[in-house]
């Protein structure tokens, strides 16, 4: 649901919070905290829960 949440939203959007120094980990929550879908059906906590744990599994992969 997070990955539909990221493609629904504008790569301008997406660019705008980069160009404005945010990190992977901030625009991945404020999309997943501003999605409808997502907000309707889960509380803030589980969606914070939920980005810190797909940020860390990212950063587990080798490159």
């Amino acid at each position: 649901m997070m990955s539909q949440a990221v493609m629904r939203t504008s790569p301008a959007e997406i660019d705008w919070h980069l160009m404005n120094d945010m990190v992977d980990d901030d625009i991945l929550l404020i999309i997943v905290l501003t999605d409808t879908d997502l907000s309707v059906n889960f509380n803030e906590f589980v969606l914070r829960e939920s980005v810190k744990h797909v940020m860390e599994f990212g950063r587990e992969l080798p490159c």
